[in-house]
């Protein structure tokens, strides 16, 4: 909406900023220091994505048993990004967690509910000039391995329970 495109729409200069940079630069950025995503004077952010793998129960449902694990080419078919997902979990636990099918399912939804928890308090912090902060597919429409929050099978990932959790105010 900020591009010059967006701009000859009518939006104007500063209306939206998207918090993309650490999933996009990623590799260039550590979980740490993908703040530079700055909100100064941008009053909404409507996309906020981290990417995860859905339940081991959901994984069953559209990927074959013989790729399962390790991943097989169909994982590549529902939008898995393993290089990104091992690279988060690299950057939130300091190991690419590939012991076993379920340890890596479950720390792709760690280290988003981690990221997206973190994120939400960054930008929080610059309230009120910054209102309103949207992720990217809280529910996806079809089975992947990306954005969302919630499973297309409406089944909560590990990370929305980090998105739900209260934050508490001293």
């Amino acid at each position: 909406m900020t591009d010059p495109v967006g701009q000859a729409a009518g939006f104007k200069p500063k209306e939206a900023i998207h918090a993309l940079r650490y999933f996009y630069d990623m590799g260039e950025w550590l979980h740490e220091d993908w703040l530079q995503t700055k909100a100064n004077g941008f009053p909404i952010v409507p996309e906020f994505a981290i990417t995860s793998v859905p339940s081991v129960e959901s994984l069953k449902k559209f990927i074959t048993e013989n790729e399962m694990w390790p991943p097989g080419l169909s994982w590549g078919h529902h939008w898995a990004d393993l290089t990104r997902l091992r690279m988060q979990n690299w950057d939130v636990f300091g190991s690419e967690m590939k012991g076993s099918l379920e340890e890596f399912v479950n720390a792709t939804q760690d280290a988003q509910g981690i990221i997206f928890q973190n994120g939400i308090e960054h930008f929080r912090r610059v309230k009120p000039s910054l209102s309103g902060i949207a992720l990217c597919h809280y529910i996806t429409y079809g089975p992947d391995m990306k954005w969302a929050i919630v499973d297309n099978y409406r089944k909560p990932k590990n990370s929305y329970y980090f998105v739900k959790k209260p934050i508490n105010h001293f």
